[in-house]
């Protein structure tokens, strides 16, 4: 079977036993996030993504310069 994994035709053929297991994953990982969303609110993801991106050495957040504030 094969999946399409992105728009545009990129896609991946996979074993029925790895679709499989990949649908199954796929459920379970959205699962998780909506039982997230449901029980501490999506505020709460987006927090917890903003602590981990603000250190990772590749992003760097621009700041203005402070004559640019006004």
């Amino acid at each position: 079977m094969t999946r399409y994994l992105a728009p545009g035709g990129w896609s991946h053929a996979l074993t029925n036993m790895a679709d499989s297991s990949a649908v199954t994953e796929l459920h379970r990982l959205l699962g998780e996030f909506f039982d997230e969303c449901e029980r501490d609110g999506v505020g709460r993801i987006f927090r917890d993504f903003q602590s981990w991106l603000t250190p990772q050495a590749w992003y760097q957040f621009a700041t203005a310069e402070p004559d640019q504030i006004g």
